[in-house]
């Protein structure tokens, strides 16, 4: 068998597979079957040549796959473009019947030929029937587009391009192939296999590309000039023969200045037809592509959610052709769910949804979309918006203006591309708000607290103050037992009294200090700064402090030379000396052998104040909390002497009020430094 006749037969083949496959999808649908029979008619038309028939029976059979391919693609586009009259329908392939049965009368009876010519292939009338049924398809296409919307529309404007990428191919090879000595029917039956063979793939790969929505064809302008541009090229090719079946008289050179001229007329008038219909897209991907880095260069950090729906809006909306686009918060605080369906989804899914697609699915494959009502209400296409933890937090949703194309895959794969920035976004203001919450309970809780703290304060300064009377009078009961005046009491009975006496004067000291610490803390001790003279001031407080040193036995140093005589301090004296005090009490109490070193000096803006003791020192341990009321740095049981626990606690109070520092450094068994930084006077002026 020659290779021209395997090829033909494999594309016969082919054909009746392809409508086989059309059938075994959705029989019931016209477009299915209208497309089958296109395919089968096709598959007729080629193997019907290399039939082991009579050559006159082949070519019959032939010429009737031809007719019935001619009308099942009419009705293929009719059923695209919405056109599904039953009538219609029937009487087109009645005609087609009539026109092929006479058709094979005029194969077997020439007499009969000169009765029906005006039927026959051969004739004016019949050949412009036969281009009206292959042109036909055309204006049905534009005409439906124009009363639909969305994927319809791009599906239509698919169709319509694919179908003059056929007519193209049907032009040229019948124009490079076509016999003038031979009759048309006889051109056509012979016709390249190749011809059959790449219209019915184009149509195939459209119906493939329009039921499954695979919608991903670009058309930029050089596409568009090339398109425009082929169209020509199939015009000028085929306007001759025209000429020459028509038997118009026209001389040669008239035919090719008007080939020419027709060629550049055409050419202009499909570009502004493209362009005038917005045939394709009418944004560009590089608008998309430059809306997106626009919108990732800006600053992804938004005080609101409200803020973030404005920045998006403005980016994307004026610049890429879409109406609305927002973001979509959910519910993450466990309330009830604004959207299970889609929520429940884009768990176990991170691909975008669109409306459309979803909305095709469950109506022509029943294919059940439970999210399809809460998708219809957010928008077009819905991107999921995850954080870092792989949560749902939120959707990005975008819809176009009602009448428009839909978008192409292209277009999509862009703008996730920024999803990521927008879910970034929404996370950090997320994030923004629990902590601002948080912030608010604590600060609520913080009040809530400081109220109980300021009556526990206010409880025990009053317990404090009426404590203070009666331990007064057990303190001077205890000290007229002691005295003298009052009769000589016994060993016991005196060291009794002196016990009261003692224990009274600690417990008046504790109520002292309670009251004052917790006046320091609600802030009801007014300081009075005023001008002093640092060293005079400083000299004045050690020479009192000379005679309880001497008495204890320990050696007390003052090194003050280092002051400038004229440095002038702005501080509360009262509140200093207070501070010093306590300073100097507690290296007393804890030095039994050794020296108490009281120097200051100017350090920078401050004066610095040191009281250096050789005493037991204070454990590492307990340096971080000694400034803790209620913290003492011995146990006053082991030392058998007590104190407050409140002494280190008021100074450092005092210190902050002074603006000042307090610090101490200390080892266990060589002694302690505490260290006090005075603002001079210029500091706080």
């Amino acid at each position: 068998m020659e290779i021209i006749n395997i090829l033909t037969a494999l594309n016969g083949i082919i054909a009746i597979a392809i409508g086989i496959f059309a059938l075994w999808k959705n029989s019931q649908n016209l477009i299915n079957r209208s497309f089958a029979l296109l395919a089968f008619s096709l598959g007729v038309w080629k193997i019907a040549t290399i039939l082991p028939f009579d050559a006159r029976i082949g070519e019959l059979i032939a010429f009737g796959g031809i007719v019935f391919a001619i009308t099942a693609n009419l009705n293929f586009y009719q059923a695209l473009a919405g056109v599904n009259k039953r009538e219609l329908i029937i009487g087109e392939y009645v005609l087609a019947f009539v026109f092929w049965a006479i058709e094979g009368l005029a194969f077997f009876r020439k007499d009969l030929l000169a009765i029906f010519d005006f039927l026959t292939l051969n004739h004016q009338i019949c050949l412009f029937a036969g281009i009206f049924a292959i042109g036909a398809p055309v204006f049905l296409l534009v005409r439906a587009t124009r009363e639909v919307s969305g994927v319809k529309k791009y599906q239509l404007k698919f169709a319509a391009l694919e179908y003059f990428t056929a007519l193209l191919f049907v032009g040229i090879a019948l124009t490079l192939n076509f016999d003038d000595k031979q009759t048309i029917s006889a051109n056509i039956l012979n016709a390249p296999s190749l011809l059959a063979a790449l219209h019915l793939l184009l149509v195939f790969y459209f119906f493939v590309e329009y039921k499954f929505l695979k919608l991903k064809i670009i058309a930029p302008n050089f596409l568009k000039k090339l398109i425009a541009f082929g169209f020509t090229i199939a015009v000028t090719l085929n306007l001759p023969l025209l000429v020459d079946l028509m038997n118009w008289d026209i001389p040669e050179k008239t035919t090719s200045i008007l080939v020419i001229a027709i060629a550049v007329l055409f050419y202009n008038f499909t570009l502004y037809l493209f362009d005038a219909k917005k045939w394709f897209e009418a944004v560009s991907l590089e608008n998309f592509r430059k809306a997106v880095d626009e919108f990732k260069d800006k600053n992804i950090f938004y005080a609101s959610v409200d803020e973030l729906q404005h920045n998006v809006q403005i980016n994307f909306c004026p610049s890429v052709g879409i109406k609305e686009a927002q973001v979509v918060v959910l519910n993450l605080d466990g309330g009830t769910a604004e959207f299970p369906q889609l929520e429940k989804y884009f768990i176990q899914n991170s691909n975008y949804l669109i409306t459309a697609e979803e909305e095709y699915l469950q109506k022509n494959k029943n294919i059940k979309c439970p999210y399809l009502a809460e998708l219809k209400k957010l928008g077009d296409v819905c991107f999921p918006l995850f954080q870092h933890t792989n949560e749902l937090i939120g959707f990005f949703v975008i819809r176009k203006s009602v009448g428009d194309d839909i978008y192409l895959a292209e277009e999509l794969k862009l703008l996730e591309g920024s999803v990521h920035y927008i879910a970034l976004s929404l996370m950090g203001i997320l994030y923004t708000k629990k902590l601002r919450e948080q912030a608010e309970k604590l600060l609520e809780d913080y009040e809530r607290l400081k109220t109980l703290d300021d009556a526990k304060d206010a409880f025990i300064a009053n317990v404090s103050h009426e404590l203070r009377t009666p331990a007064t009078a057990i303190k001077g009961y205890a000290d007229l037992l002691a005295s003298p005046n009052f009769g000589k009491l016994a060993g016991k009975q005196k060291d009794f009294a002196n016990r009261i006496e003692k224990n009274t004067s600690w417990l008046l000291a504790l109520l002292k200090d309670i009251l004052e610490i917790t006046k320091l803390e609600s802030e009801q001790i007014e300081f009075k700064f005023a001008t002093v003279a640092a060293r005079k001031f400083l000299e004045t407080l050690a020479n009192k402090w000379k005679k309880s040193f001497k008495k204890k036995g320990l050696n007390f140093r003052i090194e003050l030379e280092k002051i400038n005589p004229q440095t002038v301090l702005l501080t509360d004296s009262k509140r200093l000396e207070e501070i010093l005090d306590r300073c100097l009490t507690n290296a007393r109490k804890f030095t039994e052998k050794g020296s108490i070193t009281f120097e200051a000096q100017p350090k920078e803006e401050f004066l610095e104040i040191k009281v250096r003791d050789t005493g037991i020192g204070i454990p590492t341990k307990k340096l971080e909390n000694i400034w803790d009321k209620f913290s003492q740095s011995t146990n006053f049981l082991e030392k058998g002497d007590q104190g407050t626990g409140l002494g280190l606690a008021i100074i450092k109070k005092l210190v902050e009020n002074l603006d000042g520092e307090v610090s101490v450094q200390s080892e266990l068994g060589k002694g302690s430094t505490f260290t006090l930084l005075i603002p001079l006077q210029h500091e706080r002026q």
